[in-house]
């Protein structure tokens, strides 16, 4: 992958894992995601936040506040002129024993993320086959 999709897919996957990875603190939080995270036109279609790049940071704080144990496993991104499709696997403290698999799709504008869609499923105990969800 090269070009604008490389840049779009590195974007994502860097806000990703500032917002979503307990190594940051709140305060890196805050300094590094409006590189990434258009603050003042940021579209949450995802039906858990706010909209807004505020209702966002809402989220990251309340999970970065609450959840001892929480993280980000991005497992693969594809890319496509301005939008990201990345496949994650997350864990949101130590209630959330397996995690959650999420779709997150991006549309991507002047370099920073716009617009925000996602796709949430439990990771199930047991599967109707064994090959995994990741």
């Amino acid at each position: 992958m090269t070009g604008v999709t490389q840049d779009h897919s590195e974007i994502a996957s860097k806000a990703l894992k500032i917002a979503f990875s307990p190594e940051f603190s709140m305060e890196e939080k805050r300094r590094l995601l409006p590189i990434y995270i258009n603050p003042d036109n940021y579209i949450q279609h995802g039906t858990t936040v706010s909209d807004g790049y505020g209702g966002l940071m809402q989220l990251i704080e309340q999970l970065h506040r609450s959840a001892d144990n929480y993280g980000i496993s991005i497992k693969r991104t594809i890319a496509q002129d301005d939008l990201v499709f990345l496949h994650c696997h997350y864990l949101f403290g130590n209630g959330d024993v397996r995690g959650k698999a999420i779709a997150e799709i991006f549309r991507i504008e002047d370099g920073r993320l716009v617009e925000h869609w996602d796709v949430i499923q439990d990771v199930p105990a047991k599967s109707a086959n064994t090959n995994g969800m990741f």
